[in-house]
């Protein structure tokens, strides 16, 4: 492993290809996921990944380890948690680490309406031709004011990708997916099917891939 260092940022390589199909140990760049086990919350390390990962002049230490999908492909591997660390590379690929998207935030302004609350016989009298009507108090009638209901904030189902949405309706977050369509094969062991999107949650739907081992 090389490590450069250009404009304060480390340019770190990484580890290789670790374990997989379940024989995952969860050590650092080995695979991870719902058929290879979670990470090591953290791992001692040591040689060419303390000088990527540790302190200058340590020769090892301990590094908290995340489970990440690789850039362009479904496969996930136990990467540096640190964000700083996101240039370090695993079996040839760097971390793919989503960033959730801001929605602007509306403060509803309430309206105020008039209901009665007793029934009573309503004054009337007659009106000028052209003028604009006016109403009158009735005898017994109260008027209060009811707030209006504050309406429902944007979310899952307006077609926008809001927040940790992985989709909503027929949008998919393609900012882990090989081209700007995802398909089967971003998410799941091989290719074949089709995406679709749970409209209760907002969460990418796999029954009909048929590549198996599908995580977003």
């Amino acid at each position: 492993m090389m490590l450069a260092i250009a404009s304060g940022i480390a340019l770190m390589s990484g580890c290789g290809s670790g374990g997989g199909g379940g024989s995952s140990d969860g050590l650092l760049c080995q695979q991870c996921g719902q058929s290879d086990g979670p990470c090591r919350q953290s791992v001692t390390v040591s040689g060419s990944d303390a000088q990527a990962l540790c302190p200058s002049g340590q020769t090892s230490c301990s590094v908290d380890l995340a489970c990440f999908r690789k850039l362009g492909s479904a496969q996930r591997r136990c990467f540096p948690a640190d964000a700083q660390f996101q240039q370090f590379e695993c079996d040839g690929a760097r971390p793919n680490r989503n960033t959730a998207t801001p929605v602007p935030s509306t403060t509803p302004t309430p309206s105020r309406s008039v209901t009665p609350t007793a029934t009573g016989p309503t004054a009337t009298g007659p009106t000028a031709t052209g003028a604009t009507p006016t109403s009158t108090a009735a005898p017994g009638v109260t008027a209060t004011l009811s707030p209006t209901p504050e309406p429902t904030p944007p979310g899952c189902g307006n077609g926008v990708l809001d927040d940790d949405e992985e989709c909503d309706n027929n949008i998919i977050d393609n900012s882990s997916c090989s081209g700007d369509v995802c398909t089967c094969e971003d998410f799941c062991d091989g290719p074949g099917g089709t995406l679709s999107c749970n409209a209760a949650d907002c969460t990418v739907n796999f029954s009909k891939c048929t590549g198996g081992g599908c995580s977003f």
